[in-house]
């Protein structure tokens, strides 16, 4: 195979990569823009994500530990999952994804990670606690709560997909991903973190 040819082959198969992921891109976002219609109750009502108590840091010849508990909350302002360990670094952040489609807006928790500085890198964005599965069971989302039906878990299972980020790159133009710093809380008491119907996320002492 002369160099000619090579480059054809390999130029035609980047191609056809690129327009696969165009079309899954497409479809998936149509889906998920059906998804959305069903949820116009939970993206446009002021509602509590999580709750945080900070019990604080430790140093050891492994380096810096911090350590917490994080409460995940429904719409019914009911605990999904406690997640109680320590991360590694002297600080907590939180990550979210925000989705917006169609004037519908969901937040959905990412990671709870640890980092040395307040300021973060994205070094410390690529380490931590995923946590999806705590609030994902047999492709429904239990962010909804017991309200609701066994369709709209489903329908928002299908949107939190859109904040995967290895779909990230399809899905820009409708996800944004940002992050709650917590090295402002103190120690051994609670904060909660809110959400209101603009997608702005807030943390307050409880």
């Amino acid at each position: 195979m002369n160099k000619k040819n090579h480059f054809i082959k390999i130029f035609f198969t980047i191609f056809t990569l690129i327009v696969f992921l165009f079309v899954l891109s497409e479809i998936n976002y149509i889906s998920c823009l059906k998804s959305s219609q069903k949820l116009s109750f939970y993206s446009n009502n002021n509602h509590e994500i999580m709750r945080i108590k900070i019990y604080g840091s430790s140093t050891s010849k492994e380096g810096n530990t911090i350590s917490g508990t994080f409460s995940i909350i429904n719409m019914n302002g009911n605990e999904i999952a406690v997640i109680e360990r320590s991360w590694n670094g002297s600080y907590l952040g939180v990550e979210f994804n925000k989705i917006k489609l169609n004037g519908h807006k969901f937040v959905f928790p990412i990671k709870v990670y640890g980092k040395e500085n307040i300021i973060e890198t994205k070094k410390d964005l690529k380490k931590g606690t995923e946590l999806r599965k705590y609030y994902s069971e047999n492709k429904e989302c239990l962010l909804l709560g017991n309200d609701s039906t066994k369709s709209q878990r489903k329908a928002l299972y299908k949107i939190s997909l859109l904040g995967m980020k290895y779909l990230s790159l399809m899905n820009f133009y409708f996800t944004d991903f940002c992050t709650i710093d917590l090295s402002e809380c103190k120690t051994n008491r609670y904060y909660s973190i809110t959400c209101d119907k603009n997608c702005n996320l807030f943390i307050s002492e409880i």
